[in-house]
């Protein structure tokens, strides 16, 4: 007499409908494990994604004909930020195995890309110094390189809806960036602080972290302090 099949999804790892796992691809691959106590190696499988706010199927594998013990959602089939419970069977050439326990996940595509500016002052600024030393407004110093009492000017670039996103400066200084707009893609502030002027020459580097309630991503730029600010009124007169 055959035993049937048993089935357990390894991935998605959730077994916490209020708490999905969070894959960060829209095309994740389901995985399970397969055990037969007479020795019968899978023969078939059957997927099933399911819609957790509606009950209705989202996206299934149909019937396969394989030994493989995953699955690749296609693309195309899923949404960002919607909860969905994944079922699978297996088929061990006699019988189908009982559905598996469900498990949990959701997509959130969370990204930072951070940007470090100068005012536009200090931007100009810049290009005259450039101007006078050589001719050519980015050279010798280059868009990242910043004098010691610049304000820098801080931009993030998100995708996934961030809470917040956050910019830390090493030295301990950090400030919270502001959503430009309504599906938080563009965020922009600004770091500042008297002791500023008194940056060493070389390397600073700004951490930008975005946050959501299922994911934390950061991102680095590091920009080049040369001299302070004076150097500029000292070597350039203005008129």
């Amino acid at each position: 007499m055959n035993r049937i099949p048993t089935v357990n999804i390894t991935y998605p790892t959730s077994t916490d409908s209020s708490k999905p796992t969070i894959a960060s691809t829209l095309t994740p691959i389901i995985k399970w494990d397969y055990q037969d106590e007479d020795g019968d190696l899978q023969q078939r499988y059957k997927v099933r994604i399911i819609n957790l706010a509606t009950g209705a199927i989202k996206v299934q594998s149909g019937e396969r004909v394989s030994s493989a013990k995953q699955w690749q959602i296609p693309a195309g089939s899923l949404i960002e930020n919607e909860k969905y419970a994944v079922e699978v069977e297996v088929f061990d050439g006699f019988s189908w195995s009982n559905v598996s326990a469900r498990k949990y996940f959701m997509v959130n595509l969370l990204s930072i890309k951070g940007g470090v500016k100068h005012t536009e002052e200090w931007n100009n600024n810049r290009k005259g110094y450039n101007l006078k030393k050589s001719g050519n407004e980015e050279s010798p110093r280059g868009y990242n390189v910043f004098w010691a009492g610049e304000r820098f000017v801080l931009q993030g670039i998100a995708t996934g809806l961030p809470d917040t996103v956050e910019v830390t400066m090493n030295g301990g200084f950090t400030t919270q960036l502001s959503p430009t707009n309504d599906d938080k893609t563009f965020w922009t502030g600004e770091m500042y602080d008297s002791s500023f002027e008194k940056l060493p020459d070389g390397p600073v580097t700004f951490t930008f972290t975005a946050q959501n309630v299922y994911n934390t991503k950061t991102d680095t730029v590091t920009v080049v302090i040369s001299s302070d600010w004076s150097e500029y009124f000292q070597t350039h007169r203005i008129k």
